[in-house]
């Protein structure tokens, strides 16, 4: 990911009609429309539906704040119009809070861009004007083949978060757990809280 002050850039990888695609997109602030302008990759263009269900997601852009300002009430006065940021990948996520857990937000940046680096995918295509997108973060079916001492090793991750993001990988690439939207949430939370860490 790349932020600044009126932009968001990141790099996406999304299976769609029988094909993993990988790219990048550039979401730029236009508050004069109160909109977002959305640059895909060209990498990108025959994934376009699952790519904006994701960054719909990501910047909650289905919400009504209006409606969940009238049913906030008071709560709302101070921040209205206030939207949730969502995430792109349930399993990438995931890792981030194992990752995060207990330590700061700079010492699990480095964690997770040593494993983005070790086991993530180099984009064909990189974003010219952002450096640092030039690779994606790794695949629940990748991380499932690691060993979590090899994990632990390349990444400094601590050796019990890396057995849970290896457990966690190897639940998502085997179908037994699935952290995308609409899935039933009580199963969901069941299967994670019986995962190691």
């Amino acid at each position: 990911e790349v932020v600044d002050a009126d932009s968001y850039a990141r790099t996406i990888t999304v299976d769609y009609a029988g094909a993993r695609h990988t790219g990048w997109l550039h979401a730029r602030n236009v508050p004069q429309r109160h909109a977002i302008a959305l640059t895909l990759s060209a990498s990108l263009l025959h994934a376009m539906p699952p790519v904006l269900a994701r960054a719909r997601r990501l910047f909650d852009l289905d919400c009504r704040p209006d409606v969940v300002d009238a049913h906030l009430g008071a709560l709302a006065d101070d921040t209205p119009g206030l939207r949730v940021p969502g995430a792109v990948d349930g399993f990438e996520i995931a890792v981030r809070a194992i990752a995060g857990q207990v330590i700061s937000l700079a010492q699990a940046r480095r964690i997770l861009a040593r494993m983005t680096a070790a086991h993530g995918n180099a984009l064909a295509q990189p974003h010219d004007g952002r450096p640092g997108l030039s690779m994606t973060f790794p695949s629940a079916a990748t991380l499932a083949q690691v060993d979590p001492r090899t994990l632990s090793a390349d990444t400094g991750l601590q050796a019990s978060r890396a057995v849970a993001v290896v457990e966690l990988a190897r639940a998502i690439d085997g179908g037994q757990l699935r952290l995308e939207p609409l899935v039933p949430l009580a199963p969901t939370l069941a299967t994670l809280q019986a995962l190691p860490g």
